[in-house]
């Protein structure tokens, strides 16, 4: 056993160890500490010590830079992350399983919703929010559009339609399986069926290339607080998605994530195998 695979076997039977001088002090829970692992910790003590004085020297880790934000230059073209390059490439019909992009589609049914100020409300986030008038070019690069014109929902009224659940169906058939263009805005689409009784269904069809998850869910709850309440005042947003891709590739070149790179190509080869299936 090397002294990595020890540290994870300790962690795992919740056994904490500290330097005290030139020895280690153990806390374990009762019958933990076996007598095999205090015979693994005598072997590798030196290491071990070795180890845990390098993670206490604060001015051992190297700066991470800061990052500065550039309004300057917050509208011109920029890389896409690994990621977005790997969902842009993905839906080129090229490939055997193209022309299928990463997506998001939902349906909510309101009653007496008030669908101006959900416009409103809505066109406020896209003014906000960078990644909301961004475009990608036929080169790979995207952008944040200076200047989009405010949206428009497609509203349907549904309420003597002769067939509202076929109507509602086609629509989903749509929209569930939208690939909407990358190189020009909207890279999204919001429709509102009108049904009997009041009721309003929101269709809203958003492409996954310029966002991710978490994000999506925070525009969903800023969108959703700003019309309910439209004077809900919103943290002012510092840093433009630009700056955070770019300070990322700097970063790369910075010590301490070459000290981290270094770090993980030794310890991934150490670590356990993948579960077998």
């Amino acid at each position: 056993m090397n002294v990595t695979q020890l540290l994870n076997e300790l962690a795992q039977q919740n056994i904490r160890i500290a330097a005290d001088g030139d020895d280690l002090t153990v806390r374990a829970p009762r019958g933990a500490l076996t007598p095999w692992l205090r015979e693994q910790l005598q072997l590798h003590k030196p290491a071990i010590l070795a180890l845990l004085r390098r993670d206490v020297r604060a001015d051992a880790q190297p700066a991470v830079p800061r990052v500065t934000p550039d309004l300057a230059a917050r509208h011109q073209p920029f890389p896409l992350t690994d990621i977005q390059q790997a969902y842009w490439v993905g839906r080129m019909s090229e490939f055997d399983q193209g022309d299928v992009s990463i997506h998001f589609y939902v349906e909510v049914d309101g009653k007496s919703l008030d669908l101006p100020r959900l416009e409103a409300a809505w066109n406020r986030m896209v003014r906000r929010h960078d990644m909301l008038h961004s475009v990608v070019a036929a080169d790979g690069r995207q952008r944040i559009l200076e200047e989009v014109p405010d949206y428009r929902f497609i509203v349907a009224d549904l309420r003597e339609a002769a067939d509202v659940d076929a109507a509602l169906a086609a629509v989903r058939d749509e929209l569930s399986h939208q690939v909407l263009p990358n190189d020009r805005w909207p890279a999204f689409e919001i429709r509102a069926s009108l049904l009997p009784g009041g009721v309003t269904r929101l269709h809203l069809s958003v492409d996954l290339v310029n966002m991710d998850g978490g994000s999506l869910m925070l525009l969903l709850d800023e969108w959703t607080r700003t019309y309910f309440d439209a004077s809900t005042s919103l943290e002012p947003l510092e840093f433009s998605y630009r700056d955070y891709v770019l300070a990322e590739l700097e970063m790369r070149n910075s010590p301490a994530y070459q000290q981290s790179l270094a770090y993980w190509k030794q310890r991934v080869p150490q670590c356990r195998p993948r579960p077998s299936w």
